[in-house]
């Protein structure tokens, strides 16, 4: 199936030891119109020592105030490789799913409506997000989409976004250390000096929950064994204060 020429590459990150979650997303996205392409991910249960080398342990712990999981630093490397892939093409723009998102017969226009809409003073797009508090548009689509800054986060979920080849090459940069989860490293543009804006109305859905694929990178149990004494998370404290009145001052401006 040839992709319609306003519509932007579509680029899955799928591990080789999930086959289901890559029938699925892609049965979904075909059957609606669009032709996803498998990047396969890398597995947080493989990683090699070199791969390991790529989080900065202090600044990670600073950040987060836990220990980083093996699945987190599989993810990052996933969509590094995917934004790779993504600028390796030469497209202008590039869309990167997670395979655990679901179209529907709104989202091929809506897509080629948000594309169609942003100016090259837009970096990237977050198609899908789990916080909206505070959201102020900036433009809206044909297809009536709204786009914009949230005032509140974090926002939470790499599962969709879109981004300009540009911006990618220099996500891709930044992404040679990794010091935050991916979806905390995703959102920061303000730290790259990019234009992110974010779609008030997700364009993918999720599996509901009774069927929805169980994560790959860590169950709260993980996250809660990872953690420091909280005496020790002091400097986290501090680190997201600094990211909310960031967060703020980028929204508004």
């Amino acid at each position: 199936m040839a992709m319609a020429p306003d519509l932007p590459p579509i680029f899955v990150i799928n591990l080789d030891r999930a086959p289901d979650r890559w029938s699925m997303v892609a049965e979904s996205l075909t059957h609606h119109g669009l032709r996803p392409l498998r990047v396969e991910g890398v597995d947080g249960r493989k990683l090699e020592a070199g791969e390991r080398s790529v989080v900065d342990t202090r600044r990670f712990i600073f950040s987060t105030g836990r220990r980083v999981l093996d699945g987190e630093i599989g993810c990052h490397l996933s969509h590094r490789k995917a934004l790779t892939r993504f600028v390796e093409t030469g497209a202008e723009m590039g869309v990167i799913l997670e395979d655990d998102v679901l179209a529907d017969e709104t989202t091929k226009p809506r897509l080629a409506a948000i594309a169609a809409a942003i100016d090259k003073d837009v970096d990237a797009v977050r198609l899908v997000t789990h916080r909206k508090e505070g959201f102020r548009p900036r433009l809206t689509t044909r297809e009536g989409d709204r786009l914009g800054r949230t005032l509140f986060g974090p926002q939470g979920s790499a599962a969709a976004y879109l981004f300009r080849r540009e911006a990618a090459i220099a996500m891709i940069d930044r992404l040679a250390t990794m010091t935050l989860p991916y979806d905390a490293e995703l959102e920061r543009a303000w730290t790259r000096n990019q234009s992110l804006l974010t779609l008030e109305r997700p364009l993918f859905a999720f599996p509901e929950p009774d069927k929805r694929p169980q994560t790959a990178i860590g169950t709260r149990a993980d996250y809660r064994a990872n953690k420091l004494f909280w005496l020790m998370r002091a400097p986290t404290a501090f680190f997201r204060a600094r990211e909310t009145v960031e967060r703020l001052v980028y929204a508004l401006r």
